[in-house]
């Protein structure tokens, strides 16, 4: 079998990729191209991936591939290879049962790719606003939705048929949920309204067995290295919106007994905090707040400035503690993912799409 044409084919494709990027140190670009096997499979198995929300109502979302041995990363990712949008507000995405699902939160869908990242179905059927999908076993997963009308639920997926086979009744904006022995934890982190609750769900019967109070809008949550619970509050604005009435909060919850056992207070009255991780080690957390990144010891109470940007999302890789954080811009053109070691020196940066947002280790 001749090589040469499908060669000089993928060649085109990794200088079209190389090309719609570029990276802003001096360090080149390796591109290694396999010759034997020209598309070999399950090349974006391991790596990072970088979800795009997209101007809103544009449906221009997309997403980005790092490979941070070759740095080389590829932007528009599935709209390159599939040939066709892939809608509005990408969310997220997860790996689950050797596919990737991609969570399209206003386009009420959530795209199923493969390993070579090629369509291999979707997802639309009881899906309203989609969030976050958090994997349970190998039978099912669980899909945070914010719903259509007043409140949010999660929508439980049948990995065998790839469809919803029911729904479990939450508060406001249900967001990012954590798995924890035979529970899920869910943030309730207020959608269009506000909302104080992490539900607890027994994953054997899908049921909300308890309800915890925590500060205002919950968004993010972790378990650290002693299997304490952490969740991540932006607080309330004021109805004029002139400030916070309730200030962003970390609150730390024990899960043998559901009880809160912190609380920590952030100081400012018109910031809310974005994003949160753990250190490699599990004994520090990391978050954006106040155009900072801070870090926090489990046992302190005193965040510490980190780095002085302002950054949307941000991201620890568990391999090595580099700390992943994206920069929108002006929300409507190319934004720029940046890259620092675990000891928060800037490794490099990259141009990629419009508004960059979450990102995933895989």
């Amino acid at each position: 079998m001749n090589l040469k044409p499908l060669l000089f084919l993928y060649l085109s494709v990794l200088t079209f990729f190389y090309s719609s990027c570029k990276k802003n140190t001096d360090p080149p670009i390796k591109i290694v191209v396999d010759s034997v096997k020209v598309v070999p499979p399950g090349r974006f198995l391991h790596g990072i991936f970088i979800v795009h929300e997209g101007q809103f109502g544009f449906g221009n979302s997309s997403i980005s591939y790092f490979n941070p041995d070759s740095s080389l990363i590829m932007n528009d990712l599935f709209t390159t290879i599939n040939n066709r949008s892939l809608g509005d507000v990408a969310q997220s995405i997860s790996y689950f049962n050797g596919k990737f699902y991609i969570v399209v939160n206003n386009s009420n869908k959530i795209e199923i790719v493969d390993q070579n990242f090629y369509s291999t179905g979707v997802i639309t059927n009881m899906i309203e606003l989609p969030r976050y999908m958090l994997k349970i076993n190998n039978k099912k997963a669980y899909v945070s939705q914010w719903g259509s009308s007043g409140k949010g639920n999660i929508a439980i997926i049948d990995s065998a048929t790839n469809s919803v086979i029911n729904r479990i009744p939450l508060g406001f904006g249900p967001e990012k949920m954590i798995l924890y022995n035979n529970f899920v934890y869910v943030c309730n982190e207020g959608g269009f309204t506000n909302d104080s609750i992490i539900s607890v769900i027994d994953i054997s019967t899908d049921k909300v067995v308890t309800s915890i109070k925590v500060g205002y809008n919950p968004t993010c949550i972790q378990i650290d290295k002693n299997n304490k619970i952490w969740v991540l509050c932006k607080g309330m604005w004021k109805s004029d919106w002139s400030s916070l009435d309730k200030k962003g909060s970390l609150v730390q919850l024990d899960p043998i007994d559901n009880t809160v056992k912190s609380t920590i207070e952030l100081s400012s009255a018109y910031t809310q905090p974005e994003s949160l991780g753990l250190n490699q080690s599990k004994d520090k957390l990391i978050f954006n707040y106040d155009s900072k990144v801070y870090e926090l010891s489990i046992t302190s109470s005193l965040p510490e400035v980190k780095i002085n940007h302002s950054f949307y999302k941000l991201g620890v890789n568990p391999a090595n503690g580099d700390v992943y954080a994206t920069d929108t811009k002006d929300f409507k053109s190319s934004g720029w993912l940046f890259r620092y070691n675990k000891l928060y020196l800037k490794v490099d940066s990259f141009k990629v799409s419009i508004l960059p947002g979450e990102i995933m280790f895989n």
